[in-house]
């Protein structure tokens, strides 16, 4: 396995909430990295990226490895898009990460997961946090 953290140096000192990109990593490690046939003889990447995006923080974790099939995908796009806690079906962590950021900053913020080209990624977008902690 191989990693790579990238990140603007502009928003080093911008507040977010703690503990968003633990449960993503996570997930890219234990889902994404796992050996099978298609990526026994492949070296898996994790890659976070941090990013500004006109007005918004976008903080990205993506893998390589194993992909999450289409049917599991769409469940769980449907659970973050709709905010409800499907118990151990989808997981708490993406749940708990979506939820957070959905309470403190309203709907249009949270997480979203797509598999493009090779690579799975998770997205997290949130505003600018401005203040004191």
């Amino acid at each position: 396995m191989q990693y790579e953290i990238r990140y603007d140096e502009r928003i080093v000192e911008e507040k977010v909430i703690r503990i968003l990109l633990q449960p993503l990593v996570e997930n890219a490690i234990y889902h994404g990295v796992k050996q099978d046939e298609d990526t026994k003889n492949k070296i898996c990447k994790i890659i976070i990226s941090i990013f500004v995006e006109k007005d918004h923080i976008v903080m990205e974790v993506k893998n390589n490895g194993m992909q999450i099939d289409n049917i599991r995908l769409k469940k769980i796009q449907s659970m973050l898009e709709s905010d409800k806690n499907q118990g151990d079906e989808i997981g708490f962590g993406l749940y708990s990460v979506n939820h957070r950021l959905k309470l403190t900053f309203g709907n249009k913020y949270g997480l979203v997961i797509i598999n493009e080209a090779d690579w799975t990624i998770a997205r997290i977008r949130c505003p600018f946090i401005k203040g004191e902690d």
